[in-house]
């Protein structure tokens, strides 16, 4: 019980957009950086969708 009010309350306070919002600028943040790098495209490619995978996580 004491865990779904912390989670109501943070979800009240509008801590989810918040970590959303974070979330979004790290992976930009990340994939900005491995551009730089030398990879092979289907490495790049598993980056992007793991990326993906990060922001369209529903839990």
């Amino acid at each position: 019980a004491d865990i779904e009010a912390a989670r109501r309350a943070l979800e009240a306070a509008g801590a989810r957009e918040h970590a959303l919002d974070v979330a979004a600028e790290l992976t930009v943040r990340a994939r900005e950086r491995i551009a730089a790098l030398p990879l092979d495209e289907t490495v790049r490619a598993e980056f992007a969708d793991a990326c993906h995978a990060v922001l369209t996580r529903r839990s």
